[in-house]
């Protein structure tokens, strides 16, 4: 009886499908990887927007700024009104007043931070005519 003799060629067959199985493999979970950050940094900026754009809106239906921020947990810091969120975000207000013949413009500017990373600035703006400001 003849042994059979196999030809190597399977087994190299089959180890390049393997490498290109692992290789595969390995480019997917990169590619989950960067997606799942940036989902992650695409919600983180949502909800800075959102958290600024209801403060704005707060701040300009509020006759008194100070008062409101005050309400909303913020401590006056360095000039500013500054918030630490539950999501680890800094808040910060800035508030200025512009006095004019007329009445007052009130100038506040909310800047929201991640790290030292700025993620929203948001300016706003709301005159008083000279009426309401008395």
């Amino acid at each position: 009886m003849q042994k059979e003799h196999r030809s190597p060629t399977f087994l190299v067959e089959l180890m390049l499908v393997i490498l290109f199985f692992c290789i595969s493999c390995t480019a997917i979970l990169q590619l989950f990887a960067v997606t799942a950050r940036q989902s992650r940094r695409a919600a983180m900026l949502d909800e800075a927007r959102l958290t600024a754009e209801n403060l704005s809106d707060t701040l300009y239906s509020s006759a008194d700024a100070k008062t409101c921020l005050e309400d909303a947990g913020f401590s006056f810091i360095d000039n500013t009104w500054q918030k630490l969120e539950d999501s680890g975000l800094l808040t910060r207000v800035s508030l200025q007043d512009e006095q004019t013949e007329a009445g007052h413009l009130r100038h506040a500017s909310i800047s929201i931070t991640d790290n030292g990373d700025e993620l929203v600035v948001l300016p706003c703006d709301r005159y008083f005519s000279g009426e309401a400001a008395q």
